[in-house]
């Protein structure tokens, strides 16, 4: 599940494969379904916005297609997210000129540019499950984290690596935030 960029609408995966883009109405209490797109063959388990709203991104599980992004509005699809054979449990969209990063189940960080999105690189630094990956506010940085307990940051124009960081929780890094430009949060099934 995630916001939009304006805060109005907010996109929803499910275990079908389909995220549904829906509005809260406050006076109701009720959440509006505005359109539903079927994304991929099997559960949702992360989505993408552009800064513009006008294009989402989602990934999971499914048999072909384990990444996809689509027009928000037409669900018209807008690129080729392919290379993970294995489940995508993290993916993120920096502004423009956009660049999406997606992660899973691969040990792989995979690259894309758009649109329409096309594959630019594929990052082997891991040597476990890669959790989540995120771009700074600013986009011109992203971070990896993983199962291999390395948090990574990469710089979103060369892809180079700025810093590795081995050992970081006693446990594996499932999850991470930019609080700010300089500062991350991350959780690890160390406690």
């Amino acid at each position: 599940m995630r916001w939009g960029p304006t805060g109005e609408y907010l996109a929803c995966g499910d275990e079908k494969g389909k995220v549904k883009i829906v509005s809260y109405n406050a006076d109701n209490k009720e959440f509006i379904v505005k359109k539903e797109h079927s994304m991929l063959g099997g559960s949702v388990f992360a989505i993408a916005w552009t800064d513009d709203g006008m294009r989402i991104a989602a990934g999971g599980d499914g048999k072909d297609m384990l990444a996809k992004a689509v027009l928000a509005d037409s669900g018209t699809k807008v690129g080729d997210l392919f290379g993970p054979s294995k489940t995508v449990t993290s993916i993120d969209l920096k502004q423009k000129p956009y660049r999406l990063v997606l992660s899973g189940e691969n040990q792989e960080v995979y690259v894309f540019d758009g649109v329409p999105f096309k594959h630019t690189k594929t990052i082997n630094l891991h040597t476990n499950f890669v959790n989540n990956v995120a771009f700074r506010p600013d986009g011109k940085v992203f971070v990896t984290v993983s199962s291999d307990k390395i948090i990574a940051f990469h710089d979103a124009d060369t892809l180079e690596i700025i810093r590795k960081i081995e050992k970081a929780h006693g446990k594996g890094i499932m999850d991470v935030v930019w609080v700010d430009e300089k500062t991350i949060a991350t959780c690890s099934t160390d406690n």
